[in-house]
């Protein structure tokens, strides 16, 4: 049985399932101490949420595979979309002198 590595999604470290170790009185801050940490021990990085600020929740770590795939999702304008532009820029400079032209006149 394979278990999906997770991260800080903050700070990028591992996050272990591990109660933190750190010195915070979580009580008085009306919190349950955090039952993921990093591996030092330390919890997750503060994350900004609905009731103020909050020990992040681990998120999976991404694979190369998975970035690459998002990566692809949005691959940026495709080589006739810059050429359409190029020709759209050119026109523009052509009426820019023809204007100039006229204002001359």
């Amino acid at each position: 049985m394979t278990t999906e590595q997770m991260e800080c999604p903050e700070c990028g470290e591992d996050a272990v399932n591990a109660p933190t170790t750190d010195r915070v009185p979580w009580a008085a801050h009306g919190m349950e101490r955090p039952q993921w940490s990093h591996k030092d021990g330390s919890s997750l990085c503060p994350a900004l949420g609905d009731s103020g600020y909050a020990p992040a929740q681990p998120q999976p770590r991404a694979t190369e595979r998975q970035t690459q795939a998002e990566a692809e999702v949005d691959p940026g304008p495709t080589e006739r979309q810059l050429d359409d532009w190029n020709i759209h820029n050119d026109h523009v400079d052509g009426l820019t002198a023809e204007y100039d032209r006229d204002r001359e006149a």
